[in-house]
């Protein structure tokens, strides 16, 4: 879909609103949550690995705080496409119900025109005379 919504396809012959129904954003953003990550590595020995602990852990804290970050983005995302996708649809429905109001101004004007039409044809032959 495009970003833009006023370059949408609208066309007489297909339904619009209905293919935008078919529209499937997924409904919750998946997150893992990281705190079961391990900061100790066994290759190491308890003296050697003060310093790789601290780099873990920082990595730790600084990996769970962006992914939650990361989450918050997605979770704002799939809010905003839910929102555009409403907004989408009323715009569709607003042009389909102006599209009907027209065309049922535009019939109503050709049955005026036919019964005028009728009324000209039933006159005429008596001032023709």
């Amino acid at each position: 879909m495009n970003d833009d919504t006023e370059n949408l396809p609208i066309n007489k012959s297909s339904n619009v609103l209905a293919s935008t129904e078919n529209i499937q954003i997924p409904k919750q953003v998946h997150c893992h949550n990281f705190s079961t990550i391990s900061t100790k590595n066994k290759k190491y020995s308890d003296d050697r690995d003060t310093g790789n602990k601290k780099t873990k852990q920082n990595v730790k804290q600084l990996f769970e705080q962006h992914t939650a970050d990361y989450c918050s983005i997605q979770e704002r995302t799939l809010q905003l496409k839910e929102e555009k996708l409403t907004v989408v649809k009323e715009e569709l429905e607003l042009k389909k119900q102006s599209y009907q109001e027209r065309n049922e101004l535009l019939t109503s004007l050709i049955e005026k025109v036919e019964e005028l039409t009728n009324i000209i044809r039933s006159v005429a032959p008596q001032y023709l005379e």
